[in-house]
């Protein structure tokens, strides 16, 4: 079974948070949180419904690439851009 309702859009706002790490790896060649980014999924996941810190918008990237990492990254997921919402970013 897919997931429905209110899971299946809190999974893909997991999924934004996850787009702003990939973006933070990419452009660093490191991880998220650096030394202390959980090494396994579950934790990884936790770490985006707790009030951890998020991780950090690498200095590198251009001011609309700042911005885009920010979107991804709001603590609350409800505040979270839709895909397509980036896609026009």
């Amino acid at each position: 079974q897919g997931l429905i309702g209110k899971n299946r859009c809190s999974a893909m706002k997991a999924d934004i948070w996850s787009l702003g790490c990939v973006l933070v790896e990419a452009a660093t060649a490191k991880k998220p949180w650096g030394e202390a980014t959980p090494d396994f999924v579950h934790a990884a996941l936790l770490q985006t419904h707790t009030e951890g810190p998020s991780p950090l918008v690498p200095a590198v990237l251009t001011e609309a690439g700042k911005v885009f990492a920010r979107k991804c990254f709001k603590r609350t997921p409800a505040q979270r851009p839709s895909a397509e919402d980036l896609l026009l970013h």
